[in-house]
């Protein structure tokens, strides 16, 4: 593979990649299949063992609610996971093709079908196993069982949903917060509630509260000089300098 890293393809405008050598394009499409290749190959290899690390916790969450297949969620530490079981079943080919040729083997024909075949979900298409001997049967049982992926998804919660959970009563925690210029320092707008320090919460709950307090005493004022125009007679649709305006 050349050393040419995804990031530096990425960067080089087309205009530059087009005036590549066909062989040279050719030999980039190819690496980035290898890394196409390589990355799914690892997000395969960790969602399996996401699959071992929850399969009992989920297994458990759907036993306590009566089902077998579907989602479920939970949090482990910081992490939201969610977890979907489909009742689509899933055969082991490999072993299905295994376990043929070993009944081929045997000297029993592997396409002799049981009555219960049809009610067997997926098998469409699948050689069934011989009723007879019944060694072959119990192998079947045993290796092709059906199977259906754990789908886990995984999602870090942030700071703020962390804190959010420990209490009801900071539920409404804000992401960010807004400290006031003090002291000589400037305003601070949007400044993440992590990287606040407690006297920035401080100056914070005090900005809400002279906001709250403003916000309140102008309810207060509105509410006077509606009820005067209601007082006058005035309606909904008649404008406040028309009404007041010949005292101003």
């Amino acid at each position: 593979m050349n050393l040419v890293t995804p990031d530096k393809i990425l960067a080089t405008p087309v205009s530059e990649l087009a005036d590549q050598s066909s062989v040279s394009l050719f030999r980039l499409k190819n690496d980035a299949a290898d890394f196409l290749a390589a990355a799914k190959a690892i997000v395969e290899h960790i969602d399996r063992a996401l699959d071992l690390k929850y399969v009992d916790r989920a297994h458990q969450l759907r036993l306590a609610a009566s089902k077998d297949t579907g989602v479920v969620h939970f949090d482990d530490g910081n992490v939201r996971v969610t977890a979907d079981l489909p009742k689509k079943v899933e055969w082991d080919q490999k072993q299905l093709h295994e376990l043929i040729l070993r009944i081929a083997s045997g000297g029993d024909n592997p396409d002799v079908v049981p009555r219960q075949r049809n009610q067997v979900p997926g098998l469409a298409g699948i050689p069934a196993f011989p009723i007879h001997p019944r060694t072959h049967r119990q192998g079947w049982q045993n290796h092709l069982s059906a199977r259906a992926a754990l789908g886990v998804i995984i999602m870090l919660k942030t700071f703020i949903e962390a804190l959010r959970k420990k209490s009801i009563s900071l539920s409404d925690l804000p992401e960010a917060i807004r400290v006031p210029g003090h002291g000589g320092r400037p305003t601070i707008d949007g400044l993440r509630l992590e990287d606040a320090s407690v006297d920035d919460l401080a100056f914070a709950i005090r900005g809400i509260s002279d906001q709250t307090s403003l916000l309140l005493s102008q309810e207060s004022a509105l509410r006077r000089l509606h009820d005067l125009a209601r007082n006058r007679g005035a309606i909904g649709t008649d404008k406040v300098g028309e009404i007041f305006g010949g005292e101003v």
